[in-house]
Formats: C-alpha cells, structure tokens, sequence
C-alpha cells in the first residue's frame, strides 16, 4: 500500500486552501494531476488491478460526482465527466447517485476561447460564471463529440427508467430523438426512440405501437415457456409465472395462454389440472428425446380419424344407394331378365296359367 499512501499524502496539503494564495493552490493541483497521470503511464498501478476496492464503479461514481459539484455546483457547462458519471452509475446499479447532477439544468458547452477577463489557468479563483473557466483550454473536459451529448441523454434516461421516473425519462429520451443530425440517423438515436415509445406506454398508458407492443409480449411469453422446457421437466402454474414475468401475474391469464401455446402445437407439454382447486395446477413438457416418436404419433391419429370419416361417409352413401336401387323399376326388370329355372317341375308364378294353356294346345293340335 505504499502507492496509495503516497497518493493520500500528495494531496494532504490540498484540502484545505485557505492559508494559500489562488496561484499557489492552483500550480498544485496541476502538479498533483500531472502526477496521476504519469501514473497512468506507469505499471505502478498493477497491484490494484485485482483488487475489487478499487475497481468498484460506486466508488468512482462518487468521487466524480464530488469533483464535479465541488468545482461547478451548477453543471450548467457539460462537459465529459457528465457521462462518466452516468456511465459509472449505471455499472454500478447507484442510480440515485446520478440525480444530483442529471436534475440539473445544461445551458452551456466548454467554449475555445483564448484568455477571458479573468485568468484561466487559475480555476480556483472566484469566476462570475463556470462558463469563463471551463474552456477547452482549461483542461476540465476532454475533447467532446456530438456521440458523447447523445449519449449522456440516453444513458440519463436509463437511469430515470430504472427509478422509474418515466417523466424524465421521456424527457431524456426525448432530447436524444430530436437532436439534429446532418446524416443518417445514429444507432444511439434508434436505441432512444425504443425505449421512448415503451416509457410513453408506461407513463401516459397509450402507445401509438401498441399492436406490435401487444405481439412482442405474447411473442417473449411464449419463447421463454419453449425455452423453460430445456430446463425443467415441469412446473407448477405459479412457478412458471414468477419465470416468465419479473411482477406478478394472474395465474388464469397464464394458464389460459399456456393452453393455447399447446393447443396450436407451439409447445410440447401436458397441463395437468387437480380436481381439488387446493393444488396447483402442473405443467409438464415433453422430452426431447420423444418428441420425434411423439409428432409421428399424433401424425398417425390425424391420418387415422381422417380414414374413419371417410369410411363412416362411404357406409352411408352405400347404404343410401343400395336403397335407391333396390326400389327403382329398373332394378326390377334387370331381377326378371336375369332369373333362372332351375327345374321343369316349378312354375314361374309370375308367366302364370295362360302360359301353360297355350303349351297345351299345341300339343293337342300335334296329337290330331
């Protein structure tokens, strides 16, 4: 720990400058910056490289956020420790720790000028206004780019959205989509109107989207339940919807919508429902080993009920038919065509006795 108590004792005389004059105050902090930087340049700060004290983002976040009021309690000039700032809150999940500096009003942007009325290279003297010192001369900010204002926003508007204050998150957001751009739309721009189209649903509850917001909430319901079944071999009803959604929802709206994902065959599973309403009800999917020998199955009864209806309407056209046929005049008359005798003995009641009195007397007129 030698190099940290180097660094603790470099800039003791620091805290407290009121027993020295501006210039003397202000050429030691330059020393004292340019010290850190070599240190930088240095493998000096290898040992803390593993040292998760000093890579804590919440560590970082609160010192920038001191050294940012400290020298400009307005953070009206932006500069780039705004987006370090936010940046770092968000790693570390500190969001309240941004707001002192995002609820406060940009109104300026260091400005290259070369020597205001009062002197620059003494930032610790009194100044009217943090725009006559924070210049790009003044080394307050590193060199800013039209990406980094883009990003300050959108990244202020996450950190709102996670504290779930949606007004200024549309405001943030807001800021980043209607920036002007002399080309193409940036990917930082699309990825704010995203998240303003959704923070507009949440804060005023309509959404001109709301169709499609409506098709990808079912379409992550159901492919997160598909991807559930990889994992578990099955699940009660209230399990499955803590998985599937962070809040809790209505065991009736997941169940019925788990029904239909089985019902349209978009997932493989049984839901198994208790007869006593005391237990909950049990999802269980398939194996994946079995769902080949399973969809064939299903395939085989599909082919087989088709098969049955197809029998059950040709029966009854048949039998239709057959009742048809057998009361026509026609039928009748192929049944006298096509009938035999079988023996000299029977008569066929049907010619009757005429036939046979014209058989005899033609014998009778060969007997004469």
């Amino acid at each position: 720990m030698t190099l940290l108590s180097d660094i603790i004792s470099a800039s003791a005389n620091l805290h407290h400058p009121n027993h020295l004059p501006s210039d003397e105050y202000d050429r030691r902090i330059r020393d004292l910056a340019e010290y850190f930087r070599r240190l930088q340049t240095t493998k000096a700060l290898d040992s803390f490289a593993n040292d998760e004290s000093f890579l804590n983002p919440l560590l970082g976040a609160t010192l920038v956020k001191d050294a940012m009021l400290r020298l400009d309690p307005s953070c009206a000039v932006f500069t780039s420790s705004h987006l370090l700032l936010v940046r770092l809150c968000l790693q570390a999940k500190a969001y309240s720790c941004a707001l002192t500096v995002l609820n406060k009003q940009i109104c300026h942007f260091p400005v290259s000028l070369g020597r205001p009325s009062s002197d620059p290279s003494v930032l610790c003297a009194d100044h009217s206004s943090s725009v006559s010192f924070m210049t790009e001369a003044s080394g307050v900010s590193s060199k800013l780019s039209y990406r980094d204002y883009l990003q300050y926003f959108l990244y202020g508007g996450m950190v709102y959205m996670a504290l779930k204050e949606w007004r200024n998150a549309l405001h943030f957001l807001g800021i980043v989509i209607s920036t002007p751009s002399t080309s193409s739309v940036s990917l930082i721009m699309v990825e704010a109107y995203k998240k303003w189209v959704l923070v507009g649903l949440l804060e005023k509850g309509k959404d001109n989207n709301l169709g499609l917001v409506s098709q990808v909430v079912g379409a992550f319901f159901s492919q997160t339940v598909i991807k559930l079944g990889k994992t578990f071999a099955a699940l009660t009803m209230a399990d499955l919807s803590t998985q599937v959604f962070p809040s809790p929802v209505c065991a009736e709206v997941t169940g019925s919508a788990v029904s239909s994902l089985i019902m349209s065959s978009a997932l493989n599973a049984t839901l198994v429902e208790t007869k006593d309403h005391t237990e909950a009800s049990m999802l269980r999917f398939s194996s994946i080993h079995s769902l080949p020998q399973l969809s064939r199955e299903l395939d085989l009864q599909s082919q087989l009920k088709q098969e049955m209806k197809l029998m059950e309407t040709l029966v009854i056209n048949l039998g239709e038919t057959n009742n048809n046929l057998g009361l026509s005049d026609e039928y009748v008359d192929s049944l006298h065509k096509g009938q035999v005798w079988s023996g000299s003995s029977e008569v066929n009641a049907i010619v009757g006795g005429e036939g046979g009195l014209e058989m005899d007397e033609d014998l009778m007129g060969d007997m004469s």
